[in-house]
């Protein structure tokens, strides 16, 4: 699994403190054991510039077709004018500090419709069936 975040429509440089993934559980929790730490370029923490996107290293884990994931997003200092998609048709949940590891979910007091920087969750199609290939 691999994650795109987007400053696409930022004034200044987004500073990311560090991002997770797993699989979604009911409402904002995560189920237990797929928790996941992101990475970029090898490193927890990553700056966006203003107009850019970036993508994170790959993340094992393994999930069904069309099973939910939950993306977890950290910034240590406010972030400015945010790129998001306003009606991304699922609940996202926001709370204060760092929550990434958080697998139960109750700190999350706000709802949105909305995704702030996430611009895409990239899966690989592990081994095809009946084609002999696939991706690895």
């Amino acid at each position: 699994m691999r994650i795109t975040l987007s400053n696409r429509y930022g004034t200044k440089p987004l500073r990311i403190a560090g991002a997770t993934i797993g699989k979604a559980g009911n409402g904002a929790a995560v189920r237990p054991g797929t928790l996941r730490p992101l990475t970029f370029d090898g490193r927890t923490a990553t700056t966006i510039p203003a107009g850019r996107e970036t993508v994170s290293d790959a993340a094992r884990l393994r999930t069904a077709p069309l099973e939910s994931v939950t993306v977890t997003l950290y910034f240590a200092e406010p972030t400015g004018p945010a790129t998001f998609h306003e009606n991304a048709m699922t609940t996202s949940y926001r709370a204060a500090g760092d929550r990434r590891f958080d697998r139960g979910g109750r700190a999350y007091e706000e709802k949105t419709t909305a995704w702030y920087f996430l611009s895409g969750v990239d899966t690989s199609g592990g081994r095809a069936k009946g084609t002999g290939g696939g991706l690895r």
